[in-house]
């Protein structure tokens, strides 16, 4: 939790595979809780922040080069979901929603 006032939020991360001549990994993340910027300060905090963040840098701290220039990378984020399911707010059904990555995000072993 970050600060006196936080909530805990946890992510179960597993490095599927290691790019090193391009400095990044493809990451697979099992969100336990839904915090803000969760995802993102998560990556950041294991050594993986997201390609094209303007927030976080290694280590979950948010980046401060004095600019305040917050534009998102020309990639954008490079984050995907592949699987969300939760209990619909209406009608308490589970609902489950898959997404094949695009070809630069899939898994090759």
């Amino acid at each position: 939790a970050y600060g006196e006032h936080g909530r805990d939020a946890f992510t179960r991360f597993r490095v599927l595979k290691r790019h090193f001549r391009h400095n990044s990994s493809l990451l697979e993340a099992d969100i336990k809780t839904g915090r803000p910027h969760q995802i993102r300060i998560h990556c950041a905090y294991i050594g993986h922040p997201l390609i094209g963040d303007p927030f976080y840098d290694i280590g979950g701290i948010p980046i401060d080069d004095g600019t305040n220039d917050r534009t998102i990378g020309d990639c954008g984020y490079w984050l995907h979901s592949t699987f969300i399911g939760f209990l619909h707010p209406v009608s308490g059904a589970v609902t489950e929603i898959m997404s094949k990555p695009p070809s630069e995000l899939q898994y090759r072993s």
